[in-house]
């Protein structure tokens, strides 16, 4: 689930002082109001992780010796949380041997501040700190989308070439330790060159995001238990263009051979039906051939 920040939102970043000690928290809270930050409060671990959740806060000013749950546990259980893997955490204690310092950040923490501290020199610390995030956001969001762009078709947003070939290689790979049938559907579109000549490149891209879209709707779940995952976040299908007219269909773990040629049959009469292209009605067939593993070959 993705989270939209304080700063995204053009309001200000809201901090969670987690602290069992009232007094802390107060003066922490103090400061950071005076330098114009919203705060929210917790006063143990369990809590903390609540208003987590609750209150979405962007910087969390976390306390390590507290009763049922210490800062150690809260900052590893909010690194484990994907929504919350990249929220700052700052450790604040009056443990300041290496050992805690060592075992603060192992668990995840963004900084480390010893008690007692002054809370104006937080308070300044803290938009740097954001700063930071911001940019490591960006960064992410931009290698997020040039994987997916190595990953995905553009037009028709279907897993590309190169993505169905690690696809299917991990399905092989699969198969043969379980000793299971897989089957590879390759269909093409009979005479599409046609369409682009008749109708023009804009409604030929059109029939083919309208061929992905029918691709996917008539492959039952159990068609496609394949699922792909890289570091893109991609969670893929078994529906692939491997460019033009060409797309790819993997099967895993069918029974049988009649298992992929009922597929075949029915992608076939779900692209039979007419397209609507613009107000152009059209019809296409397709061709599409079947191969097996392991009976056609490794």
């Amino acid at each position: 689930m993705e989270r939209t920040s304080a700063v995204e939102q053009g309001t200000q970043p809201l901090i969670l002082i987690v602290d069992d000690a009232a007094p802390i928290r107060s003066l922490v809270g103090k400061a950071l109001l005076r330098a114009g930050f919203r705060i929210t409060e917790a006063q143990n671990g369990r809590q903390a992780l609540e208003v987590l959740t609750r209150e979405k806060p962007d910087v969390v000013l976390l306390d390590v010796v507290m009763p049922e749950l210490d800062g150690f546990a809260v900052c590893s259980a909010i690194r484990q949380d994907a929504d919350w893997q990249h929220t700052p955490v700052i450790m604040m204690t009056t443990l300041q041997d290496d050992e805690s310092i060592n075992r603060a950040y192992d668990v995840g923490a963004t900084d480390f501040i010893g008690k007692p501290f002054n809370p104006r020199v937080l308070a300044h610390r803290i938009p740097y700190i954001l700063r930071a995030k911001s940019l490591a956001d960006e960064l992410r969001d931009k290698e997020a989308k040039l994987a997916r762009l190595a990953y995905f078709d553009s037009l028709t947003d279907l897993p590309n070439r190169e993505a169905f070939k690690e696809l299917l290689i991990q399905a092989i790979a699969s198969a043969r330790q379980d000793e299971k049938l897989i089957a590879t559907l390759f269909l093409d579109l009979d005479n599409f060159k046609r369409i682009n000549d008749t109708l023009g490149h804009t409604l030929g891209d059109l029939l083919l995001q309208s061929v992905a879209k029918r691709l996917r709707s008539c492959l039952r779940a159990s068609d496609a238990v394949i699922r792909y995952n890289v570091q893109t976040q991609y969670d893929g299908e078994a529906v692939a263009r491997l460019g033009g007219d060409e797309f790819t269909i993997l099967l895993a773990q069918i029974r049988n051979k009649n298992d992929a040629a009922a597929v075949a049959k029915r992608i076939l009469d779900e692209l039979s039906r007419p397209f609507s292209l613009n107000g152009h009605e059209s019809y296409i067939t397709p061709s599409i051939g079947i191969a097996i593993y392991p009976d056609d070959g490794d």
